[in-house]
């Protein structure tokens, strides 16, 4: 009888191990057969899945939905370049999605026009990891956030660097938060302009935040060359403002404010 209640109890246990085992997370190489595209893959991905990316320049507007997936560079010393044509955002995270972006060149993403968001990329309700990636020529031309726009969301933006990013008379050409927790960091931000705007790098409204340890040169903007922050609060420290001849009384504008 002992036998027989060891026998069973064994048995359960080599179902559970092998069904935790088909449970654990999968790497996914694109290009590779039945996953020509980014998009695929992601449709494909399971929760914690990473999507490791071939060097090439991949023309699509991805989207991001309720998934906890990575999207990484196979070989960061070679370019896997994201280029969203001026379509739209290169790329779209919304309802719970989170997991890291890392590696990547962001570029050719565009909001769509007035009040438009997020012309790299635009996060909702989401929670990413966004680290060592280039974002450059995206644009929110009237809209919010050329590099990244995100809403009701908690992201960690470090170690990016942002280039030639524009939101003319928008606000925030590098980032544009709206009622989220960013912590931004570790980040180079140059030449980004919103000349009609504001937040020639970075713009915060209604949210709390941790901008540190960024460096910035040559942004423009009508208020706030580096960075803008409007009924929000946070902590901001250890960052190196370029503009002007007093850096940072030039480079920060804050709106009812409190850092």
């Amino acid at each position: 009888m002992k036998w027989f209640i060891m026998r069973n109890i064994v048995s359960s246990m080599v179902i559970v191990l092998i069904g935790l085992s088909s449970l654990e997370a999968a790497t996914i190489v694109v290009p590779s057969p039945g996953r020509n595209t980014i998009q695929e893959a992601i449709n494909q991905a399971q929760e914690g899945d990473t999507i490791v990316i071939s060097p090439g320049r991949y023309q699509e507007n991805l989207i991001i939905d309720g998934k906890s997936i990575n999207l990484e560079s196979k070989n960061p010393g070679k370019a896997a370049i994201l280029d969203g044509g001026n379509k739209g955002p290169c790329l779209i995270l919304k309802n719970g999605s989170s997991g890291k972006i890392q590696g990547l060149i962001i570029q050719n993403g565009n909001a769509g026009g007035n009040k438009g968001e997020g012309g790299g990329i635009a996060c909702y309700q989401s929670n990413p990891k966004i680290v060592r990636n280039t974002f450059r020529n995206n644009v929110a031309d009237q809209g919010l956030g050329g590099g990244i726009f995100c809403c009701q969301s908690a992201p960690v933006i470090d170690k990016n660097a942002f280039y030639n990013n524009r939101a003319e008379q928008g606000e925030g050409s590098g980032i544009f938060a709206f009622r989220s927790t960013p912590v931004i960091r570790y980040n180079t931000f140059v030449e980004n302009q919103a000349e009609q705007g504001e937040g020639g790098a970075i713009s915060l409204l209604e949210s709390t935040g941790q901008i540190n340890d960024n460096s910035f040169m040559n942004n423009l903007a009508n208020q706030g060359k580096d960075v803008y922050l409007q009924h929000s609060k946070g902590n901001m420290k250890n960052n190196l403002h370029g503009n002007g001849t007093d850096p940072y009384k030039e480079a920060v504008f804050l709106n009812q404010s409190t850092w």
